[in-house]
């Protein structure tokens, strides 16, 4: 099967690969509010990720500010990379089991060319401190 992208089915593999689960996203502004007011950050070398446990399973939000930069293509492309680290996190390691509410903010802007990398080394480093 030949992937295009503005061409593919909803049901194609790669974009659901992209994509986290509704019930696995922090969506509403009390749920953030609540994980700002009860957690301290904890500073990677691009992420900076706040946590707090709950009773439900992992609900994670991003944050990728017009500090960052100020095209809407660019801060979408750094939460689909985001996203897709954590969809493997999420299902191939013990990460999709935790009982939390978490939010990743991007506050330093990363080299466009080695950004997955970088987010992928900053959240594989956030995973191993969980454990």
């Amino acid at each position: 099967m030949v992937f295009v992208w503005g061409l593919a089915p909803r049901f194609n593999t790669l974009y659901n690969w992209v994509m986290l689960k509704k019930t696995q996203s922090l969506k509403l502004d009390k749920d953030f509010k609540k994980v700002f007011r009860f957690s301290s950050p904890r500073y990677l070398k691009l992420l900076k990720i706040r946590s707090i446990q709950t009773f439900e399973q992992i609900r994670i939000g991003i944050i990728v500010s017009k500090n960052i930069s100020n095209k809407a293509v660019v801060r979408n492309r750094y939460r689909r990379q985001i996203k897709a680290i954590l969809r493997d996190l999420l299902d191939n390691h013990d990460l999709g089991k935790k009982k939390l509410d978490v939010v990743i903010t991007v506050y330093k802007k990363p080299d466009f060319k080695t950004s997955f990398q970088d987010f992928s080394n900053d959240l594989i480093q956030w995973q191993k401190t969980l454990s």
